[in-house]
């Protein structure tokens, strides 16, 4: 999960900058989708792992509330960019959702190093 996510955030940073053709945006599309996907299916399995069976079902859907903060709030921020950004707006865009990724992914590894005791438990 963590590693996908800064896949995401390195993709966005490494290839959404400096797209300059359809071909390239196909290519762009198809790789992200797929990292994508993985993360988002992974979601209700992560929690399932680290929950209760009787938890499972409230937890998922605390995560997805939580989620929906930062899905519903990341478009217009977005659209912000693009907005006051004229013809470089797509790159802010992609400087901001790969950061956000970056972030996003950084406290993914830090979850899952503080539930492995701090880097002491054996892999």
């Amino acid at each position: 999960m963590t590693a996908n996510i800064l896949t995401l955030g390195i993709l966005l940073l490494a290839f959404w900058i400096p797209l300059n053709s359809v071909a390239a945006l196909i290519v762009f599309g198809v790789i992200y989708g797929l990292f994508a996907g993985v993360v988002i299916s992974l979601l209700p399995a992560c929690v399932a792992q680290i929950s209760q069976l009787h938890e499972i079902g409230a937890r998922v859907g605390l995560v997805y509330a939580v989620v929906a903060l930062f899905v519903l709030s990341g478009p217009p921020i977005n659209g912000a960019l693009l907005h006051y950004g004229g013809r470089t707006g797509y790159q802010y865009v992609g400087v901001f959702s790969g950061l956000a990724c970056l972030v996003g992914g950084g406290l993914c590894g830090l979850a899952r190093w503080r539930l492995d005791g701090g880097g002491r438990a054996a892999v």
